[in-house]
């Protein structure tokens, strides 16, 4: 698989998983611009691609926020503590789950979830 298109302005792919059946591949970057995470994802069954320009998700979160789940669909947990699951084949989200009485779950910015690395001038996760 080739894809030459930009990803943004200066931006590099630097998230990069699969889905659990194997059939997808999710691809992340940060937006230097806004420094939101933006993913776009390849189905890996298609013999050839003709994009010119990949359907693309924005979330104002942290790459490293976001884990692959069963059926097709990836969680993120954005900066205010907030879940958004998306589906992967189509790069929707599909719900967004808030804390207790519609709040939000964290009054701090989130910088790392799913007990993965910490998120650069975070020491822990």
């Amino acid at each position: 698989m080739r894809y030459d298109a930009p990803v943004g302005n200066n931006g590099y792919i630097s998230y990069l998983n699969k889905s659990k059946n194997d059939r997808y591949i999710v691809a992340g970057f940060t937006d230097s611009f806004d420094k939101n995470a933006k993913f776009m994802t390849f189905d890996m069954t298609l013999t050839s691609y003709n994009i010119s320009e990949p359907v693309m998700l924005k979330l104002d979160a942290n790459l490293e926020s976001t884990a692959i789940l069963p059926n097709d669909e990836a969680v993120t947990i954005l900066h205010n503590g907030d879940l958004v699951i998306w589906g992967i084949r189509k790069v929707q989200t599909s719900q967004q789950l808030l804390g207790i009485g519609g709040a939000h779950a964290h009054t701090r910015e989130v910088r790392c979830a799913f007990g993965r690395r910490p998120v650069p001038g975070n020491r822990f996760c």
